[in-house]
């Protein structure tokens, strides 16, 4: 009798293949209450809301593949919360890369079995704490190595001191009596909060800390969510509005029971059917040939949009996405339509990002975490960013400056010029000697210098 109420506890979902995992349904992207009382509690774990699914964050992940405009502006925010690599600094004085300590200098090269650099862990923890609000790094020490490593957020679900770790969230939702050998659920301390601990693995958890949520963090652009479940709702209404084609905009009603000689009715539905819908059959004339009235088809028109619907609609959660990640459309790679823009129109846009979004919401928070963790490893060097911008500073040298005459030849596509001199410009305090040699002036120098 026991084995039997086991078994029927047990859950009877069957697993998502990975390839499927666009189709999946998400919850609603409006944050609920998080907290729950000890009574409540069913789960070694926390949900993230309070009677969630308790796959808050899978769907932020998948809202982040949906929404165009949404992942794009995510993965931007990453990317310019990554730079190009770190700054180290001890004792408030910078110290250059190739002055570092040997041993931290390999160290960062390789912080684990992968050989993964402190850098690209950096990297991938931009994306997870700009999409979800949480990035969390494996820690395992030994005697003489301390390793890092990434740790997926969306597979991770805490307590007040332990992390679970699982692929199959999905399935195990909320469900205490979830199978364990088909889902299987790693625990792993979290960090005690010592720099000196004496754990030899755990979880160090980063977090965006949110008011009233204690557990879990939440995205910075969290008030984009909605719109961009509008944003990918609208061209996926507008993808199954061309995929039925004729139909339901049409309703026809073939009276009478006998099909066209040589066909059962099922097939004469078909092939009308087959003949309406689809690429290319789209406002197709249709013409009847019957043998008699009962064999007509009735046909009632319904008017529907050709063009596409909610096109206003669409612009409107592309405008307000944008805002609500106080990001601009330049910096996502977005054209507006009548801004014409320019390089230092981008540049502007990006400082303004870097100083009031970038810095004090991503950048320093993880640094701190990642300060951490190195202290932690034995190594005592503070860490900054290279930041990297969306434009160089290109278009602001000018040529004639930097490259030589044939060099310039060269670019434009031109063979050598052998009768002119190399340098294009001449040294300001070369003599004069008269000749046309190709400077731009008659007296071997050029007014520009």
């Amino acid at each position: 009798m026991e084995k039997q109420k086991e078994q029927a506890r047990k859950p009877r979902h069957r697993k998502v293949p990975q390839k499927k995992i666009l189709a999946i349904t998400t919850q609603d992207a409006k944050p609920t209450e998080e907290k729950q009382t000890k009574n409540e509690q069913t789960t070694k774990w926390y949900p993230f809301f309070k009677d969630s699914k308790n796959t808050y964050i899978n769907d932020l992940a998948l809202r982040a593949k949906r929404s165009p405009t949404h992942g794009a502006i995510l993965q931007s925010k990453a990317t310019y919360t990554g730079g190009q690599g770190f700054l180290f600094f001890k004792d408030d004085e910078p110290i250059a890369k190739k002055d570092l300590d040997t041993k931290f200098k390999n160290y960062i090269r390789s912080v684990n079995r992968h050989n993964d650099t402190l850098h690209t862990l950096f990297g991938l923890g931009a994306y997870d704490y700009a999409y979800s609000g949480n990035h969390y790094i494996e820690v395992v020490k030994s005697d003489t190595y301390t390793s890092l490593f990434y740790q997926d957020a969306s597979k991770v679900r805490v307590n007040d001191d332990t992390a679970f770790i699982s692929a199959y969230w999905r399935d195990i939702e909320n469900n205490p009596y979830y199978n364990k050998t088909d889902y299987p659920v790693e625990e792993v301390e979290l960090w005690n909060g010592d720099i000196n601990t004496r754990q030899k693995r755990f979880i160090y958890h980063i977090k965006n800390t949110t008011p009233e949520y204690d557990y879990y963090g939440l995205p910075e652009g969290v008030n984009a969510l909605l719109w961009a479940d509008i944003e990918y709702k609208i061209p996926q209404f507008n993808l199954d509005l061309f995929k039925n084609g004729f139909f339901p905009s049409i309703a026809m009603s073939i009276i009478g029971s006998n099909p066209p000689e040589g066909m059962t009715p099922q097939e004469y539905v078909e092939a009308i059917r087959d003949g309406f819908t689809g690429e290319g059959n789209n406002s197709k004339m249709f013409i009847q040939m019957v043998e008699s009235l009962e064999q007509a088809a009735q046909v009632t028109e319904f008017n529907t949009t050709r063009d596409g619907q909610f096109t206003e609609l669409q612009e409107l959660a592309t405008k307000n996405i944008i805002s609500a990640h106080r990001w601009f459309p330049s910096l996502a790679g977005i054209s507006t339509a009548g801004a014409l823009g320019s390089n230092q129109q981008i540049r502007n846009e990006y400082n303004i990002a870097l100083k009031s979004v970038i810095i004090p919401f991503y950048q320093k928070p993880l640094l701190g975490a990642y300060e951490n963790l190195i202290r932690i490893a034995g190594f005592d060097y503070d860490l900054d960013i290279i930041n990297v911008a969306p434009v160089g500073i290109e278009d602001n040298i000018d040529p004639k400056l930097v490259l030589t005459f044939n060099e310039q030849r060269k670019i434009l596509g031109f063979e050598a010029d052998e009768t002119k001199e190399g340098i294009y410009l001449k040294d300001k305090n070369e003599p004069n000697t008269g000749n046309d040699d190709g400077s731009g002036s008659e007296n071997g120098s050029n007014s520009q210098q």
